[in-house]
């Protein structure tokens, strides 16, 4: 299957694993060693975000992130996500409602507000001020 990735953030130090928002299957574990062809695909799409090291973690309730957020940019997220193409975003979304708590430093956090940007929803300025602690 080929995958259109649409945002994607380094999962360790050295570069060599990521997490990538795709069209197709949300979000999807990629390595340089296990996935050659999807990581190549992957360079070649986006450039990904910097691995954030665990010792930098910041935790909010899912409440508290989606506050972070305007009424219109939560509503323009939603509009995205039922869209055609917009079912990444759309499973993002999922995860954030189930979830107890969000990590702003995980990369499928970062990846998934790197495909809220992608999608023309918030500036990269501004996803950068919703994922500071």
């Amino acid at each position: 299957m080929t995958l259109t990735i649409l945002s994607a953030a380094y999962a360790n130090e050295d570069g060599t694993a990521a997490v990538a928002m795709t069209a197709q299957a949300a979000a999807v574990a990629l390595s340089a060693t296990d996935t050659p062809d999807a990581w190549a695909a992957m360079l070649a799409a986006v450039t990904p975000a910097p691995f954030v090291p665990p010792d930098a973690r910041r935790v909010v309730t899912a409440l508290a992130f989606m506050e972070r957020l305007t009424q219109a940019e939560r509503i323009a997220i939603r509009a995205v996500a039922r869209a055609p193409g917009g079912e990444a975003i759309e499973d993002w979304l999922d995860m954030l409602r189930v979830a107890q708590e969000i990590n702003l430093a995980d990369p499928r956090t970062v990846a998934g507000v790197a495909a809220i940007v992608a999608a023309g929803i918030l500036t990269s300025a501004r996803a950068s001020g919703l994922l500071a602690g």
